[in-house]
């Protein structure tokens, strides 16, 4: 059961919280109607896993010559596309930055930057996109390093560069000794995989 009588109603009030911005009550209805049809259900699909602000997200990848996929998946592992997401450790918005790292991105950018600007998505998957190509080019596009930073830090993933099994991206994932960026991940691979899936041609 999804609670609200059915999993059509349900999946009907999951598209109208996503438009609202809440967008983690809609993924967990998502959850609720898998649990009554099949994952095999594109609907479904997108009700777990929405791409709200799709123009703000494209805008900034072509910007920053990211993948639009790669960047939406690795909004919906960090906050779920909730622009009012924080962490424990201060990490804030869509991109889950943390406040220095988004002053040293807006001032490589040339930029200043204010606390306040976290509230704004676009302002947050600015900074959040730049500093994850920043990282990207660090690794000379290698995608697995470059989103164990994000998670983190670069301190920890040089040490990790160390290994002989970094050669292969799936055996370096494996060979993470943190379980939570290996974690991460593997979660915003399988993400990136779904979003290509599930909307295709939204990207270009």
């Amino acid at each position: 059961m999804t609670g609200v009588g059915n999993e059509e109603e349900a999946l009907n009030l999951e598209e109208g919280l996503v438009d609202r911005g809440r967008t983690t009550e809609a993924i967990e209805l998502g959850w609720g109607a898998a649990r009554a049809r099949t994952l095999n259900d594109p609907r479904v699909l997108r009700a777990i896993y929405p791409w709200p602000l799709r123009d703000v997200v494209v805008a900034e990848a072509r910007e920053f010559r990211l993948d639009p996929y790669l960047l939406a998946a690795l909004i919906r592992q960090e906050s779920s596309f909730d622009p009012r997401a924080r962490s424990r450790a201060g990490a804030r918005g869509l991109m889950q930055v943390m406040p220095g790292t988004a002053r040293q991105s807006a001032h490589r950018m040339g930029l200043e930057w204010s606390d306040q600007l976290f509230r704004l998505p676009d302002a947050n998957v600015h900074v959040g996109a730049a500093h994850f190509a920043t990282l990207l080019r660090h690794y000379g596009g290698d995608v697995v390093s470059a989103l164990a930073a994000y998670n983190a830090g670069l301190t920890p993933v040089e040490h990790w560069h160390r290994f002989p099994e970094a050669r292969d991206a799936a055996l370096f994932v494996e060979r993470m000794p943190y379980p939570e960026t290996r974690g991460y991940v593997r979660a915003v691979l399988r993400n990136w995989a779904i979003y290509q899936a599930l909307y295709p041609g939204a990207g270009s």
